[in-house]
């Protein structure tokens, strides 16, 4: 009696392993998509911006002052979307998420052998889950373009 009571409960436990386990993995593919598109977004800001201020200075050398303020109000631009958005925090912070599920996926397959254990990365879990919806980084968003509107009102005068 008691070793098919055992067999059952043991029968049950998989079966909650098995959907938590479900649960971890579409929470790592969701965060390593997110990580990867924000730090490639981020990355190709970075290296627009690093083009657009080397074609700033060499157009202000050969007095193409004109097409160089057109090219600084793109970069301003650039630079404003990085600010509003904050890509790169954001995309830490995914990759640090997706670490953490990681790790708790293989404390789950590897460690739980016990209801108690069970429990613990579970609630490790719903906690992660909470973080990602709560802690993710904000970009300046709209207060970014105001004080980029505000320098520009600035520079050029009343």
């Amino acid at each position: 009696m008691d070793a098919q009571k055992n067999a059952m409960e043991q029968q049950a436990n998989q079966k909650h392993v098995e959907e938590l386990t479900k649960q971890i993995d579409t929470f790592i593919g969701r965060y390593q998509r997110r990580h990867r598109n924000n730090f490639t977004v981020n990355g190709v800001l970075i290296v627009l911006s690093l083009l657009l201020v080397a074609a700033i200075v060499i157009f202000g050398m050969y007095d193409k002052g004109k097409i160089a303020a057109v090219l600084g109000v793109f970069n301003g631009l650039v630079i404003g979307i990085q600010s509003a958005f904050a890509l790169g925090s954001k995309a830490q912070f995914q990759r640090i998420l997706a670490g953490t599920a990681v790790r708790l996926r293989s404390d789950l397959q590897v460690r739980v052998t016990t209801l108690a254990e069970f429990s613990t990365v579970y609630d490790a879990f719903n906690s992660l889950c909470d973080r990602a919806d709560s802690e993710l980084p904000q970009g300046e968003g709209m207060a970014a373009s105001k004080e980029m509107y505000d320098s520009l009102k600035r520079t050029k005068g009343p």
